[in-house]
């Protein structure tokens, strides 16, 4: 049984790790949301700014401050509720991010997994 247990644990941990190139841990200070206007969906419609972060994931030509996600990624609205109550509740939050593009303006952090502690 523990050795089942072990190996569940190891296969999770294996596909975060398929989904994110680089993540951070800390609280968020700040959430900005493009609407139609600002050229949603595809323009890192909700954007994650963390306490202390300078860099979510190396880039070429520079590192990104944010992170982001899109409307039409899939579970947006489960990540704008987890992330909106970390934010509110000032709780731990590790973001998971790869490498993806924003319509017209090049390659930031896309967020892949979120973790909201204690």
């Amino acid at each position: 049984m523990k050795n089942l247990i072990l190996a569940i644990f190891l296969g999770l941990g294996a596909q975060m790790a398929l989904c994110a190139d680089s993540s951070v841990t800390g609280t968020i200070s700040e959430l900005d949301t493009a609407t139609g206007l600002g050229g949603a969906p595809g323009n890192g419609d909700l954007r994650v700014f963390i306490n202390g972060v300078s860099s979510f994931c190396p880039l070429n030509g520079g590192d990104a401050t944010w992170a982001f996600i899109n409307a039409n990624d899939a579970n947006y609205k489960a990540a704008v509720a987890t992330l909106s109550m970390a934010y509110a509740t000032g709780k731990q939050t590790t973001i998971y991010t790869r490498p993806g593009v924003i319509t017209g303006a090049g390659t930031y952090c896309q967020i892949s997994w979120i973790q909201v502690h204690g």
